[in-house]
């Protein structure tokens, strides 16, 4: 008698699973503003009754030590909001291929580096002593650094049949806007932010070819042969329009896959080895909202600052509750870093 094979869940399943409930949440957060006399999990249960995750993540906001590693919400709820996003997102997509943790009670997080030579496994006669190497101790250390958005939606939309997917979409936009800007540039870290992957990088030198396609194919092969050195899969990451280019110069299909983000100046190329980077975020959210806050709408980083500095004014604004609109806000821990610094190449191309 044959056994029968057991089913086993579809990964990309359960992170799409984790990631309507994140929106469920936030909607039930946001149901319980505009009707105060029930709470979210009131709200919940009454529109997803048959949700066994969405309740969890409420519960979460108060006790994350004791459900963040809850099975049903699986190691990290914000890992696979990233990885969900990875698709639209280069820096998403990037994160989900490099090494990822989660930030636990020490609340940081030591990766070892890479060392990539040759040198330290040989062959061996059979008998002879096996040659011992020290390895080098260097590493990354991943420190806690808060990833937040806010994102406004009217009172009818919440409240729509469509509520869910409008939120799920609104979050994974935000996150993977927010991700590729600091992801990709060259500033340095501090208590505010991790690094960009760039910083500390000198560019490359760009091809001096006449002929576009050839400078293209040089600067392609020089980026990736300067980051081959770590090993595995290579990521090329470039602004939209010329990862297009990229696409429809190429004679064949690239070796590797080629990402385009918005934060990445137009001229720019950055390759990047998989294996040399690591990131960390904390395994649930915390999710907040109101309807009654006065909000500066504006996504720049340098205008919001402003907020609270004499003589100057934030605009636009907009009250929530002039306007019937609720703001839900999503904050988590994450951080990143190149476990070694040859893992990122990048240039600007002069040619093509």
């Amino acid at each position: 008698m044959t056994r029968p094979i057991p089913l086993r869940p579809d990964p990309r399943a359960l992170m799409t699973r984790n990631v309507s409930a994140l929106a469920r949440a936030c909607i039930a957060k946001a149901m319980a503003r505009l009707d105060p006399r029930c709470d979210e999990r009131d709200h919940m249960r009454t529109r997803w009754p048959d949700d066994p995750t969405a309740p969890l993540i409420l519960r979460a906001a108060s006790q994350p030590a004791t459900l963040a590693a809850n099975p049903v919400l699986g190691p990290s709820l914000v890992a696979d909001l990233i990885a969900t996003i990875g698709p639209t997102g280069a820096g998403a997509r990037l994160l989900q291929a490099g090494l990822q943790l989660v930030f636990g009670s020490a609340g940081t997080v030591y990766v070892p580096g890479l060392e990539a030579t040759a040198d330290k496994v040989t062959f061996v006669r059979e008998g002879a002593p096996i040659p011992v190497h020290g390895l080098t101790a260097t590493g990354a250390l991943l420190e806690p650094r808060k990833l937040a958005v806010i994102v406004a939606l009217s009172a009818e939309m919440i409240a729509g049949s469509n509520a869910e997917t409008l939120v799920a979409d609104a979050l994974t936009r935000a996150t993977s806007l927010a991700i590729d800007a600091a992801l990709f540039d060259d500033v340095v870290g501090d208590d505010v932010r991790p690094a960009g992957l760039r910083y500390g990088i000198a560019a490359s030198t760009a091809s001096a070819s006449t002929d576009p396609n050839e400078a293209m194919i040089e600067d392609l092969s020089a980026l990736a042969g300067t980051v081959s050195v770590i090993g595995g899969p290579i990521m090329l990451v470039t602004a939209p329009e010329r990862a297009i280019a990229i696409g429809l110069r190429a004679p064949r299909e690239l070796p590797f896959p080629i990402l385009g983000s918005p934060s990445v100046a137009p001229d720019d190329v950055i390759a990047i080895a998989t294996q040399g980077i690591a990131s960390a975020t904390d395994a649930v959210p915390e999710i907040s909202s109101s309807r009654s806050a006065t909000v500066h709408m504006d996504d720049d980083p340098s205008a919001i600052s402003s907020i609270g500095t004499p003589n100057t004014v934030a605009a636009p604004t907009r009250s929530l509750w002039q306007t019937a609109t609720i703001g839900i806000k999503l904050r988590f821990n994450a951080s990143w870093a190149l476990r070694d610094p040859r893992a990122l190449a990048w240039l600007t191309t002069t040619a093509w």
